[in-house]
């Protein structure tokens, strides 16, 4: 009896449908037939052992349905709950070590996040953002995104806490207080309709939510009144563009009005015009230390910093640069870059009286915070072995820059001792280099020669040649920047 009969036998009045012939149980049987259902009652049946087991035949009966049809129900097995004896030893140790790691981080992450809170009372903004940032290279979260966010807008660092907030929202879209802290930071960055449609949302969520509704009414006031500053300059606009018209460049129409905006105190409009005159212009110095001013005014120090490196790269000795990205560090609170900047000033024109009232001034700053933080900034080699291990694990040069900034260059060697090897050395170097060496040269350059101390007791001596050049290579580079 061929295959295609014996299953329309069984398929024939009075047979039973749960009976399969043990002539059936075969492999070229299997192997012929090509009726789905009835492989798949043999397969029960096979599976079943009421016929004996044969696992080779079962597994061999599976692929030749898996051929005909490999969704069908019938190759879905039931798995039950993996438990500790579904592992062998080995693999349970590593899932019990993997579930105690991330316990620990997850505890570690809640106390340098309790350490900014602790931080943020004090009003002490800085030492806050590290802490937090220690807690997301541990265990990212919502709130000390959230957190780190506030501090960054009582430092007025607007970009920085607008990308805190955007982290936030992308984790939990309808979160309150980052819609609410990302219209501050939209607000000063200048992005009104940004700021508007943050407030929205946070009243769409919250009709009653008074801080929104308070924000939205100031946001409101300065519109109009941008509104009716703007049609009083137009007129003036519009006049010298028939100038233009008559020859007059375009670029230099710009400029002037620009510098009749500042003149006139609207300093967001006159942003627009230099930003125009830069489109057309993007290498005229005059115009970035114009603009980098108008931000300055604008407590947009950020921004004012970036004009003012960009005027520098096209003019490295320009004084008005060096001294405007002095006022916009000073406004950033990174009182080390802003003394270098007016330094620069002085070796430029010595005769500047205002340079040497205000250095006088960032001095004491210095001198006031150093002491402060001193007295408050204590981490042990087990935190910062634990926050650099994380770092460095993750990629997270910004977490590694600024656990540097927040120890002093002569207890490095000590924290250091255990962590130290060319992979680690070569991270710190890059996170010196790309976040401390342009704001914190002479911190760097500390740092640089307390690494050259750990190296020679801690890095093996096939490697102590390279890694010591290298070193000095760096030194020397950074003198470039402190000397003056």
């Amino acid at each position: 009896m061929s295959a295609a009969e014996s299953a329309s036998a069984l398929e024939a009045p009075g047979s039973s449908s749960r009976s399969v012939p043990a002539e059936h149980l075969d492999y070229s049987f299997i192997q012929s037939c090509s009726d789905l259902k009835h492989l798949e009652q043999i397969l029960r049946v096979l599976r079943s052992g009421q016929d004996g087991f044969y696992p080779h035949l079962v597994e061999f009966c599976e692929k030749h349905i898996e051929k005909l049809d490999p969704k069908s129900r019938v190759l879905r097995k039931e798995h039950q709950a993996a438990t500790a004896a579904s592992f062998s030893t080995e693999e349970w140790r590593t899932i019990s070590e993997d579930l105690q790691v991330k316990h620990l981080q997850d505890v570690l992450a809640r106390r340098e996040k309790d350490k900014g809170n602790g931080a943020f009372r004090s009003g002490d903004y800085e030492e806050a953002v590290v802490y937090y940032s220690r807690s997301l290279s541990l265990a990212p979260s919502v709130a000390a995104l959230n957190n780190r966010a506030q501090a960054h807008i009582r430092l007025q660092h607007w970009s920085t806490a607008l990308s805190d907030c955007d982290a936030v929202l992308q984790l939990e879209p309808g979160n309150v207080k980052a819609l609410l802290r990302r219209a501050t930071a939209h607000k000063h960055l200048g992005h009104q309709q940004h700021s508007h449609a943050d407030l929205r949302a946070v009243l769409l969520i919250e009709p009653h939510n008074a801080t929104a509704d308070t924000h939205t009414t100031t946001l409101n006031t300065q519109q109009q009144v941008h509104t009716h500053t703007h049609r009083k300059h137009n007129v003036h606009y519009k006049t010298n563009r028939c100038f233009c018209c008559r020859g007059f460049p375009e670029f230099e129409l710009l400029k002037h009005d620009g510098n009749a905006l500042v003149r006139s105190g609207c300093y967001q409009e006159a942003v627009d015009r230099y930003t125009g005159c830069l489109q057309l212009k993007p290498h005229e110095c005059a115009v970035y230390t114009n603009r980098a001013l108008c931000y300055i005014k604008l407590q947009r120090f950020t921004e004012a910093r970036h004009d003012c490196d960009s005027a520098l790269q096209l003019q490295p000795t320009n004084k008005k640069a060096f001294y405007r990205r002095a006022l916009a560090n000073k406004g950033l609170k990174d009182y080390a870059a802003c003394r270098s900047d007016l330094q620069q000033v002085l070796c430029l024109d010595a005769s500047v009286t205002e340079v040497e009232q205000l250095l006088m001034e960032v001095t004491q700053l210095m001198t006031h915070s150093r002491g402060s933080s001193g007295t408050r900034r204590t981490i042990t080699i087990t935190e910062f072995g634990q926050v650099l291990g994380s770092a460095v694990s993750g990629g997270d040069l910004l977490t590694c820059a600024e656990l540097l900034r927040s120890v002093a260059p002569e207890r490095l060697p000590r924290l250091i001792s255990t962590q130290l090897d060319g992979h680690t050395l070569g991270f710190i170097i890059r996170a010196l280099n790309t976040h401390l060496l342009h704001t914190h040269p002479e911190l760097v350059f500390l740092h640089l020669q307390q690494l050259h101390t750990a190296h020679r007791l801690t890095v093996s001596k096939p490697h102590a040649n390279n890694t010591l050049t290298y070193v000095q290579d760096e030194q020397t580079n950074l003198s470039l920047w402190t000397v003056g």
